[in-house]
């Protein structure tokens, strides 16, 4: 059995974001949910642009660093070390950036009978970057058919380029069809249609759909990234994170939640949390 986690902070989100005039949202009681407060122990720390899978017992969390670390726990509470997912840098890497510390913003996804996780590789606050791709069967380590299978290069974005060819989320539409969005800074964040028997894009449709930007943010720049797209009911939801990351006290860095009736459609809205 495998599942994707977004977390209950976004369903709590949408239910929030489901309002149709400012009367009504005037007039919504919102009640307060029992919750469960989780205290995780073991290899917790130094956890950047997590994601979480599910697979026969266990939960797998990717995350940004070194060859993409990943830890794994049974109960979502006790983690282990479950080893990274390369064993050293893929060779290509070096043609992007030849002093590669930490690969960024894993995204796993299962379609087509295996894994797919979409990666990032990047100088930072530049547009040499990539997304590529790797593959597995199983996320058990422990199973004789585990390995991961660099697949190589989805994306490549350079100067001059719309979009920066970095934080790539994999969503599927309301055929299991899937699509690839991403993007940061410069004229923001893209989608476009996944072949799925190869987790490559598409050759039939080469239309890349541009779903959202931003002229200039609080500090004049276009500072708009991380794109997340679930679906709640008749809507889909793009997250996206705005402003300043990794400044410490002084960051600005903020998410905002975007909506369309179809997957492709221009947002109808963009509100900060």
């Amino acid at each position: 059995m495998r599942y994707l986690f977004w977390g209950t902070l976004l369903l709590v989100l949408l239910a929030a974001c489901q309002q149709d005039s400012p009367q009504e949202a005037a007039n919504m009681v919102f009640e307060t949910a029992e919750s469960t407060t989780l205290e995780p122990e073991g290899q917790i720390q130094n956890i950047h642009d997590p994601v979480m899978a599910f697979e026969d017992g266990m939960y797998y969390v990717f995350s940004t660093g070194s060859r993409i670390p990943v830890i794994c726990s049974p109960d979502k509470i006790n983690w282990e070390n479950c080893g990274r997912v390369f064993f050293r840098n893929p060779a290509w890497t070096r043609d992007i950036n030849d002093n590669l510390s930490s690969i960024w913003a894993p995204d796993i996804s299962y379609f087509n009978d295996q894994w797919h996780l979409y990666y990032s590789v990047s100088n930072f606050g530049t547009q040499n970057s990539a997304i590529a791709l790797a593959t597995n069967a199983t996320l058990d380590p422990k199973s004789p058919d585990f390995e991961w299978v660099d697949q190589g290069i989805v994306l490549r974005s350079q100067p001059g380029d719309r979009w920066n060819a970095i934080d790539a989320n994999l969503v599927l539409d309301e055929n299991n069809e899937p699509w690839l969005v991403w993007g940061s800074f410069w004229s923001g964040l893209y989608m476009r249609k996944i072949d799925a028997s190869t987790g490559f894009f598409d050759e039939a449709d080469d239309t890349y759909h541009h779903l959202a930007d931003r002229s200039a943010g609080a500090d004049n720049t276009p500072a708009i990234e991380a794109p997340f797209i679930v679906k709640r009911g008749e809507m889909w939801y793009l997250f996206a994170s705005y402003d300043q990351c990794c400044q410490g006290v002084t960051s600005t860095y903020n998410v905002r939640i975007g909506r369309s009736a179809s997957l492709t459609g221009l947002l109808d809205r963009l509100s900060r949390l």
